[in-house]
Parts: C-alpha cells; structure tokens; sequence
C-alpha cells in the first residue's frame, strides 16, 4: 500500500514546475509588453581579440566606443556600459596599417537588446612584430649629502632588465630608472629596495624583480696648504 507521501510528492513537485513557468511567461509578457526605446551609452569597453602570437597593437588606439541600442525601456534604461562589450576581432591580420570595421554582431549584450549602431563604426590601429631587448638601470637620486660627505660607488643589483612590447618603441629605449632615492641625511652607507618604470607605456618589463641600488658613503678628506714663508 503506498504511503501518503508517494501519492502527493510527485503532484507537488509537477506543481512547482508549473508555478515557476507561469512565472517565467508572467515575466517575459510583461518585459514584451513594455515601451520600446532607444539608449545611447557611451564608454563601451572594446576588447581585441585574435592577434597573432608575437604581434603588438600600437598607436592611439581607443579602448572604448560608443553604442545605441534598442529594446524594453527597463531594460534599455537599466543597462550600464560594463554590462556589455564590443569584441574587434584581428584574427588573420598581418603587421601594417589596419582598419577595422565594427558592427551590432561584435557587440556582446543581452538577447532581449538590440544593437543600431556601433561609433565609430571603423577604427584604425597598426600591428607590428614583439620585439625584446636588455637595458641597463639608471638610478633617479634626489636630495644630497651633508657637505663634507660623498658617494664613492653605486651599485645596482641587477643592472640590467629585459622590456618587451611593440619593435619600433623597444629600439628606442636604452635604459629605464628607477623610483627615487632621496640621499638627504645620509653619512654612512645604505641600500634601497625600487622598482623601474620609464615613460614609454607601450613597453613592458618582461621579468619584473625589485632592484636594490646600494651606497658607499665616505667623509671628504679636506686638503690643507701650509702658507709660503
């Protein structure tokens, strides 16, 4: 003989699965019912996507664009520029001067959305070949000794780094430096811990380590004249 909970457990759970799928047909009647309008959001994230192994992406080139769409006015009104992207695909492009054509199909957004129209609707970009190259550490000191003090000998540890990025920005560099060491105060010897920067941003620091810069520190001998007679 079955027991009451066999009879009623699979009608209450059929039950439920009606109930969430007249929620679901309650909710998109109503979103299908809703005004439908247009949304210009500006600042759209735009990703590239497809580059070739050991090709860069240089010039000026804008990370975001501008987008209107159409759909729900709630959910129109709703969306926020981070909640959808538009996807450049460089898939097959050679190094040179490219220009790149931006439709609704490169737009990722919600399914309800529609997508009018991408601006700009074509961008231009130049990709040229990975190049990597050793570069030696410049110090950036500021401040000085007291004055019958002086630095006898610096020493970088490591003094060189590796940077990589676009070929025609590589070439150009020949060192990099460090954040600054302020000498002010100092009599005896010290080291300091920084890191590198350099102020083209388009180059990388491969291997990015800290850098200890280390001081020698003596007392000027003051030399004396013994007056002719």
């Amino acid at each position: 003989m079955r027991s009451k909970s066999s009879w009623f457990s699979p009608r209450i759970e059929n039950l439920g699965l009606k109930l969430l799928a007249l929620g679901l047909a309650t909710l998109l009647f109503a979103v299908s019912r809703q005004p439908i309008s247009d949304v210009r959001l500006e600042r759209v994230p735009l990703e590239f996507r497809g580059i070739a192994p050991g090709l860069e992406i240089t010039g000026e080139v804008g990370h975001t664009v501008n987008v209107r769409l159409r759909g729900p006015r709630d959910v129109v009104r709703g969306l926020m520029p981070n909640q959808i992207a538009v996807i450049a695909d460089l898939s097959g492009k050679e190094p040179g001067d490219r220009i790149i054509q931006l439709t609704a199909s490169d737009v990722s957004k919600p399914p309800s959305i529609e997508v009018l129209r991408v601006d700009p609707a074509t961008i231009r970009l130049n990709i040229e070949p990975s190049a990597r190259r050793s570069v030696k550490i410049d110090p950036e000191i500021t401040g000085s000794l007291p004055d019958d003090y002086a630095v006898a000998e610096i020493d970088i540890n490591p003094p060189y780094v590796e940077i990589e990025g676009p070929k025609s920005q590589v070439t150009k560099i020949d060192s990099v430096t460090t954040e600054s060491i302020d000498l002010d105060g100092h009599t005896t010897d010290f080291s300091a811990t920084v890191s590198v920067d350099h102020a083209n941003h388009s180059v990388r620091i491969s291997n990015p380590v800290p850098i200890r810069v280390s001081f020698k520190i003596i007392k000027k001998v003051l030399l004396q004249t013994t007056p002719k007679t």
